[in-house]
């Protein structure tokens, strides 16, 4: 009985320890979208938490796991090309539909799922600029697209559990956090999983 209260503790102290790190990296990012008066971002929510705009611990999300926004429905204009093997769904699912729902520049930051046992809609504040995606990805890189279904000697998979870029899921999907880190660990602005010297995104999956 009481190694498991000390792995059950062990446990709970990685998960803390986990949580401070990743808000402590949130912290100094645009995704701070906290309404302290310490943050000096130009979007801000109307709640003082900084985890809260994106993560509930109970009533969030089936389809995202802890999620605490609404996943979405509306159908994107997806990237095509004559030279892809594999075409981009019309609808952005798993990671890349959480990223929406902020990105598609219609879903208000602060349209939360779950905030102290309720739905919360406060003001309707949107993302701008650069930061807004919309819902026509013609001119964004595919995201939904299989490595593994229609690989050739074009691209390399780097594999789910990459430290750096990576696929996602069992069919080795290419997401939105392929290339970026929603809670910036290198601390740029556009929260690139690596640094993009002579293209080293690019060139880890695409074999040029």
């Amino acid at each position: 009985m009481k190694k498991i209260f000390f792995v059950a503790l062990a446990v709970f102290a990685v998960m803390v320890v986990t949580a401070g790190v990743a808000m402590a990296g949130i912290a100094t990012t645009k995704h701070n979208l906290s309404s302290a008066a310490s943050n000096t971002a130009t979007i801000k929510g109307d709640i003082q938490e900084i985890c809260v705009y994106c993560h509930t611990p109970h009533g969030g999300d089936t389809t995202i796991p802890l999620w605490n926004r609404a996943a979405g429905t509306v159908a994107v204009t997806p990237y095509s090309s004559a030279s892809m093997s594999v075409p981009m769904p019309n609808f952005v699912s798993g990671v890349s539909r959480a990223c929406l729902t902020c990105h598609d520049g219609a879903t208000s930051i602060n349209s939360l799922t779950n905030y102290r046992n309720a739905a919360y809609t406060g003001a309707n504040t949107l993302v701008t600029g650069f930061s807004n995606i919309g819902t026509d990805m013609s001119n964004d890189h595919p995201v939904g697209v299989s490595m593994t279904a229609g690989l050739s000697a074009q691209y390399v998979d780097p594999g789910t559990t990459a430290v750096g870029v990576r696929t996602f899921g069992t069919g080795h999907t290419v997401e939105c956090a392929s290339c970026h880190d929603v809670h910036g660990t290198l601390g740029n602005a556009f929260f690139l999983r690596i640094v993009n010297t002579d293209s080293a995104i690019c060139v880890t999956c695409h074999a040029k």
